[in-house]
Parts: structure tokens; sequence; C-alpha cells
């Protein structure tokens, strides 16, 4: 074959592989901005969907703040948290400590005992199990499955009356789902899960 029609066809070989790379790119940022304004408008939308579901929350939870102590916090959790401050870390050895689960009064204590602080300390944790239960049925059901169950947990008929009180059952419901939102994340990537193993742990201990 004649070298000129060789060097023809190997330019236009040249031009047509310069051209299918230059649409390859074309196509990856393409998908890129696509993806990109994908999970802008999700980031946005949760962002709303859970501000709303924050203020519903608080407004059911706020008439609740002045509720007088329950009976379990008066006589156990409250005065165990209290010989925990005055005592230390000795009180934990002595027999009277186990009489009640360590959690019911090492989590007041850390708010020095203030039924106020601890209140407001629950209802966060209400608020971060909010986020996780839409993290969670975010990655097992999609966006109908998260909106759903974030919902029903707002509009639980008993869910808020536990949480403004110095009770156990707000630490013990952020531990299980933590727990839970560990062992999703574990799912989807069990070789490289370690920090989400730890945080499994941390749930399942606290609950």
């Amino acid at each position: 074959e004649h070298p000129f029609y060789l060097w023809v066809r190997n330019k236009m070989g040249v031009r047509a592989k310069r051209k299918e790379q230059a649409h390859i790119a074309t196509s990856h940022h393409s998908l890129l901005a696509t993806d990109n304004t994908r999970w802008t408008r999700t980031a946005i939308f949760t962002t709303c969907w859970l501000s709303v579901l924050t203020a519903v929350a608080l407004m059911r939870i706020e008439p609740r703040m002045e509720q007088i102590v329950s009976s379990d916090a008066q006589h156990r959790y409250l005065p165990y948290a209290r010989k925990l401050l005055d005592e230390g870390v000795a009180f934990l050895w002595s027999a009277e400590s186990v009489r009640v689960a360590p959690l019911s009064y090492i989590w007041p204590a850390i708010f020095g005992g203030n039924s106020a602080s601890i209140r407001s300390a629950n209802v966060a944790l209400f608020l971060i199990c909010l986020v996780l239960l839409w993290r969670i049925g975010l990655r097992l059901g999609g966006l109908p499955a998260a909106m759903t169950s974030t919902l029903l947990m707002v509009l639980h008929p008993e869910l808020h009356h536990y949480f403004p009180t110095e009770l156990t059952e707000p630490i013990f419901l952020f531990g299980a789902f933590l727990w839970i939102f560990g062992i999703v994340r574990i799912g989807e990537q069990p070789f490289q899960s370690n920090k989400y193993i730890a945080l499994a742990a941390i749930g399942l201990m606290l609950t």
C-alpha cells in the first residue's frame, strides 16, 4: 500500500481516537455535574424536611419540659448521680452502684444532676435519633422510607413524653438507633467499616 494512504489512514485514526476521548471526557463531566446537582437537591430537601420535623417535635416536647420528676428519677437516678458526683469513681466500686443500671445515673451525673440540663440533653438526643433514622431509612428504602419513618417518629403519641425527663429511655433509644445505623453501614462496606463497627459497638453498649 502506498505510504501516502497509510499516512492518511493513520491521521484519520488519531483524529477519531481524539474525538472519542473528548466525547468520553464530556460525558464524564456531564455525569459529575448531574450527580452534583442531584446531591445538592437531596441535601436541600433533607435540610428542609428535617427542619420542619424538628420544629414540630419541639412544639410537642416543649409543654412537657416542666413536668414533675418521675418516681424512678427522684428516688434512684438523681440520688445516685449525686453520690457519683460526691464520691467520684469510688462509688462505682460499691455494692450500691449496681442496684440500677450504671448509665441511668452516669448520664445525669455528666450534667451535674440538674434536671433542666438533663432534659435539654435528652431532647438533643431525640433530634440526633431523628437524623439517624433519616439516614437509616434513606439507605434501606430510599426517600419514601426516610420520610415515612421520621414522620411517624415525630408524630408518635408516646415517644415525646419520655425525652424531656430524667429517665433512661432517651439514652437507650439513642443507642439502639446508633447500633442499627452502624449495622447498615457495615452491610454496605463490609471490608472498610472499622469506624462503623465501633459505632455499632458503642450503640449496643448504650442500649
